[in-house]
């Protein structure tokens, strides 16, 4: 059965929930309110995720072959979600772009610091000071999420954060 809304084209980039549900997935199968509860808890205080919200995701999901539904139970019949191989692979391909933009952003980061520090030293403070609360921001938002994964993005960023570190070395050279 199509879901009555329109399905995103599977080529697409993911969106925060639905990197999230596949990242959730990874790690376990998943019953659907067990699995809308999580993801709210994640989100909370960043975005009000509605119970719809999240149904749109999975059936966008299941609709692109990345995640599929198996009803479980003889009397108490529950749906529970897995992750395919396609949304395995999708998965790899999201945390890919994810490096990539990480990277990307940090390039940017210290162009624009060394554009400005040369010749506006107080917008530098001002920007230093933004980032760095963004940055508190983003550690408080992952250390409030489940251990899987934070450990996830963790090991992301300890990867991105030593590619980052060998390839400013190699222009230094």
């Amino acid at each position: 059965m199509k879901p009555p809304f329109p399905i995103k084209h599977p080529e697409l980039r993911l969106d925060p929930i639905e990197f999230l549900i596949l990242l959730k997935l990874k790690s376990k199968d998943y019953e659907l309110k067990e699995l809308t509860k999580s993801i709210q808890k994640e989100f909370a205080g960043l975005m009000d995720i509605t119970d719809e919200d999240i149904f749109k995701r999975l059936e966008n999901l299941r609709a692109n072959q990345f995640i599929e539904m198996e009803t479980k139970g003889l009397i108490a019949k529950k749906n529970v979600f897995k992750l395919t191989i396609k949304g395995e692979e999708k998965l790899r391909e999201e945390i890919d772009y994810f490096k990539q933009d990480i990277l990307i952003f940090n390039k940017f980061y210290s162009i624009v610091l060394g554009l400005l520090g040369t010749s506006f030293p107080r917008m530098v403070d001002d920007v230093r000071k933004i980032i760095e609360g963004s940055l508190n921001n983003i550690q408080q938002t992952v250390s409030s999420l489940s251990k899987p994964v934070r450990d996830a993005i963790l090991n992301m960023l300890s990867e991105i954060i030593k590619k980052s570190k060998s390839s400013s070395a190699e222009n230094e050279t």
